[in-house]
């Protein structure tokens, strides 16, 4: 009995539960917790089927890509309408990665020696469709570079004049992908149609982006197209010197080649100096100077690039490559004056012949040398030193490019190489002896050119014994 009337006390009866369940506020929170609840699980089911979807795509797309190189004529031609079809799926729109995905292998595809005509053309036309459509910067930046591989096959003139147009609209936006995307299908465009100056300057242009990926795809860009037989014009120059400050160890890589390529050619085309406008040097000459200073550089790339580079000079001035060999600093590269031509000059001027200013009078005296505080800089030090400074880096890869650019000035300039065979002689005693071993490969090129000294002769000895 006390039991019953324990569970009845506990347990609310019926009446009180049919009252509760009539409250409207009760009622209806059950009711959106449960459609809720439905939402989401069906929402859940539908993203599961999604992804499980896109996963299958990505599939078939990496196998349509890997049998790429053995399918036939017939079979590119329809799996190119396959991936076609993907691109045009509804199951696509919210997959991003099968979007990009897709627009690679299509442009595989497209690419293959066994595609020509019709198709390639139709797959162009569904890539400009696409990008016209996507909202998605990552997925139109794939689909330019896709455009970027397949414009050398497309044959329709039409369809080239829009890719150009194309090209020139969407080089301005914003995401930085998109931009070097752009810039990579204009060079692509320029090596089919022939790059003209205007191209070139563009590219330039391109070199002082804010973001340093696309410094960096412009100055590949060039160099792409220099790769394929376009000779690189004059004003690009300027624009690499400036490339070589840069603060992207990529971009400044980049900007080293260039400058040796246009250095070399057109060697004996006139520049002036930096801090001596009146004063011109060749332009082989400059370049030389300024990727010499690079091997100052903080990063260990740049070192080891541009002192490779220095070996790939053949008609630099004499004077430049005695400086290499030397740390005393060239007088920014400034032609010294006699003190004839020094008082000459005050004389001219109005003012006084003597050395030194008297005091009796403001501005009475003439200043020896009037340098704008500016132009001098402490790690600026030209032809100055560098190959020993390069010899004697830390790292092995700088002391061998180092080696091989010396040994190779050496076997083109006679003198050069009885100046260098002190410094050839001293590697015999690196630390590693695969620096020792490019010393001997090196002295072997141009000993016949050479007379060895009674204490050289003992180093190398010492060294092979």
């Amino acid at each position: 009995m006390s039991r019953k009337r324990r569970l009845d006390v506990e347990s609310p009866s019926v009446s009180e539960v049919i009252e509760v369940a009539k409250e409207p506020s009760v009622g209806l929170r059950l009711r959106a917790k449960r459609v809720k609840s439905r939402r989401a699980s069906e929402s859940a089911s539908l993203a599961a089927q999604e992804q499980n979807q896109g996963k299958m795509m990505l599939a078939g797309l990496i196998d349509i890509e890997e049998r790429t190189a053995r399918l036939e004529k017939a079979e590119i031609e329809e799996e190119a309408r396959t991936v076609v079809g993907i691109l045009q799926s509804p199951l696509v729109v919210q997959n991003r990665f099968v979007r990009s995905k897709a627009a690679a292998v299509l442009a595989t595809l497209l690419c293959s020696p066994h595609c020509v005509g019709a198709v390639v053309d139709q797959g162009v036309e569904e890539l400009l469709l696409q990008l016209k459509r996507d909202e998605s910067w990552d997925v139109k930046s794939q689909i330019v570079v896709a455009l970027a591989k397949i414009a050398p096959c497309v044959s329709e003139r039409t369809l080239i004049d829009e890719l150009a147009a194309v090209a020139k609209t969407i080089v301005g936006e914003r995401y930085h992908a998109v931009r070097s995307s752009a810039l990579r299908l204009i060079c692509s465009l320029a090596v089919r149609e022939g790059a003209t100056q205007e191209t070139q300057r563009l590219l330039s242009q391109f070199a002082h982006d804010r973001d340093n990926r696309v410094r960096q795809s412009a100055l590949s860009s060039l160099l792409y197209l220099h790769t394929e037989g376009v000779k690189l014009d004059l004003p690009v120059y300027d624009n690499a010197c400036e490339c070589l400050k840069d603060d992207s160890e990529a971009v400044r890589l980049k900007a080293l080649r260039i400058v040796q390529i246009i250095g070399v050619s057109f060697p004996d085309n006139p520049v002036p100096l930096q801090d001596d406008v009146s004063t011109e040097i060749r332009l082989v000459d400059d370049a030389f100077v300024k990727i010499c200073n690079m091997v100052n550089d903080l990063s260990m790339q740049v070192r080891a690039q541009a002192s490779r580079l220095l070996g790939l000079f053949k008609g630099v001035g004499f004077q430049f490559l005695e400086q290499t060999l030397d740390k005393k600093l060239m007088s920014h590269l400034r032609k010294k004056k006699t003190e004839h031509e020094k008082r000459k000059e005050r004389h001219a001027a109005g003012r006084s012949t003597a050395g030194w200013d008297s005091g009796r009078q403001w501005g009475s005296g003439w200043s020896q040398d009037n340098l704008n505080p500016d132009s001098i800089s402490l790690m600026n030090q030209g032809a100055c030193g560098a190959f020993v400074h390069g010899l004697e880096d830390e790292y092995l890869e700088v002391r061998m490019a180092s080696l091989d650019a010396l040994c190779q000035l050496a076997m083109e300039f006679p003198q050069f190489s009885v100046l260098s065979l002190d410094f050839l002689v001293d590697m015999f005693n690196d630390e590693i002896d695969t620096v020792r071993l490019k010393a001997i490969d090196g002295l072997r090129h141009v000993i016949s050119s050479v007379e060895l000294r009674e204490d050289q002769l003992e180093t190398i000895l010492g060294v092979l014994l």
